[in-house]
């Protein structure tokens, strides 16, 4: 028995074999990147020397743990990293979804594919770009204040230095760059909808409003729903690349997130060991996440990523 399943999972892979091979450079890649770099997570129980080899440093177990948890700074970007991430995560959920319901109003195919493009792009844009922009455009005396002085103001706003202006800054700024993309994905569910609910709906009456309430949202929310649950494992990434490009040290206290300080202490402070000591304690935070929302994808709606 054992070598005819062998036997039969060897026939599905001949049969598939150019899909195998299609897949084979990402899973080198992410086998070479992703993989062979996590012996590094053995620093975070060394006190590591860069002199010495991997293998001769000096372990001091869960030393560094100790250290961290005992931080009252690592609660405070702690804090931030979770309030952050959650302001994102939810105002990209709901604009999004907003956003795919607009879409799927636009009847004319060439007016809708040209929306869509543009609002792709700058899902494609590096925050290196985006960031400049950003920076220029929310600047003392950038476009924005501009227009507040031509409206009566008095003076100008510092936004980039004010800690609660900086944030409405992060979480706006994100949606600029993913609520397109993300409305993507809402608009296939949408397309998946059956039509004649649709025209039944019509023949009953409903208005377009009541056909979206009642029809494209109730049928759409389990893929709603399943991507709030997959969310989940972000809850600690509130996004190293927009943060470390847009941060300054005016509003380091309210925006200091795990991954900037990791950057901040462990590489430019070179306490490596440190360092990866809160990357790993990230990591395992996440991997716990990922796997308790796949469990409930699983369980709650049947959906299967394995």
């Amino acid at each position: 028995m054992q070598v005819k399943g062998n036997t039969s999972v060897w026939k599905r892979i001949k049969k598939s074999r150019q899909l195998y091979l299609i897949m084979l450079p990402a899973f080198l890649a992410t086998l070479l990147f992703s993989y062979v770099p996590m012996y590094g997570i053995v620093l975070a129980f060394q006190k590591y020397n860069p002199t010495k080899s991997m293998f001769n440093q000096h372990w001091v177990g869960f030393r560094y743990f100790e250290k961290l948890f005992g931080m009252a700074d690592f609660y405070q970007i702690l804090g931030n990293t979770l309030e952050i991430a959650l302001l994102k995560i939810v105002t990209l959920l709901f604009f999004s979804l907003l956003l795919a319901l607009l879409l799927n109003e636009l009847k004319n195919r060439y007016l809708r594919s040209a929306a869509q493009s543009l609002m792709i792009f700058p899902h494609f844009l590096s925050w290196i770009i985006l960031g400049g922009l950003v920076k220029s455009v929310f600047a003392k005396y950038g476009i924005v204040n501009q227009l507040l002085l031509s409206l009566g103001m008095s003076e100008p706003i510092y936004f980039m230095g004010n800690d609660i202006w900086f944030r409405v800054i992060l979480v706006v700024s994100n949606l600029w760059q993913e609520a397109g993309f993300s409305a993507i994905l809402y608009s296939a569910a949408i397309s998946g909808v059956d039509v004649s609910l649709y025209e039944a709906a019509k023949i009953d009456g409903a208005n377009r409003l009541q056909q979206t309430w009642h029809i494209t949202l109730k049928s759409i929310m389990p893929f709603v729903v399943l991507l709030v649950i997959l969310n989940m494992g972000n809850i600690l990434n509130a996004g190293f690349d927009q943060v470390f490009n847009l941060y300054n040290g005016v509003v380091m206290e309210s925006s200091d997130i795990i991954d900037t300080y990791v950057y901040r202490v462990g590489l430019m402070g070179a306490q490596y060991s440190f360092g990866t000591t809160v990357g790993l304690f990230k990591s395992v935070i996440s991997c716990v996440l990922i796997g308790f929302s796949y469990w409930i994808a699983d369980k709650k709606l049947k959906y299967r990523v394995f």
